[in-house]
C-alpha cells in the first residue's frame, strides 16, 4: 500500500511515516538549533540534531562497533548483519532491507519516473 501526502504528493510506504511528514506542513517550527538555526516541529528532532554539533554517536553496533547518533539508525544498520529485509512491496511481494529501497521500488509500480520518484524521495530525507 501507498501512502500519499495531500499537500506536497510525496510518497510514503508507512502510514506512520505519512503522519509524522505531515507535521512539517501546518504550523511554525518551535524549536531551533542555537548552532545553525535549523529549526524542528519536535523537541526530540532538535535533540537528536544536537549530536551532529557534538559528535555525540551514543548508540554503538556489537558486531563491528559502528556508533550512530540515533537508535534507529542502529536498528536499521543491524539489517547488514541479520540479512532482514521486513519491507514488503505490496504488489509484487519483493522485499527489501531499507523502506527508501522500497519507496524507490514503489516507483515501478506508480509509473512515475524514475527521476521524478527519486526527487520526491531526496525532499523526504532532506526534511
Amino acid at each position: 500500500m501507498v501512502f500519499t501526502c495531500d499537500i506536497c504528493d510525496i510518497l510514503f510506504s508507512r502510514k506512520h511515516a505519512l503522519t509524522k511528514h505531515m507535521l512539517i506542513h501546518p504550523g511554525e517550527m518551535q524549536f531551533t538549533c542555537k548552532e545553525c538555526d535549523q529549526s524542528f516541529s519536535l523537541k526530540g528532532h532538535l535533540k537528536v540534531h544536537m549530536r551532529t554539533h557534538t559528535g555525540d554517536r551514543p548508540f554503538s553496533c556489537g558486531v563491528c562497533d559502528k556508533t550512530f547518533i540515533q537508535v534507529s539508525h542502529l536498528n536499521q544498520h543491524m539489517r547488514i548483519h541479520t540479512g532482514e529485509r521486513p519491507f514488503r512491496c505490496a504488489v509484487c511481494d519483493n522485499t527489501f532491507t531499507y523502506t527508501y529501497y522500497l519507496e524507490v521500488h514503489i516507483c515501478i509500480h506508480t509509473g512515475d519516473s524514475y527521476v521524478m520518484c527519486v526527487t520526491k524521495l531526496l525532499r523526504i530525507n532532506s526534511l
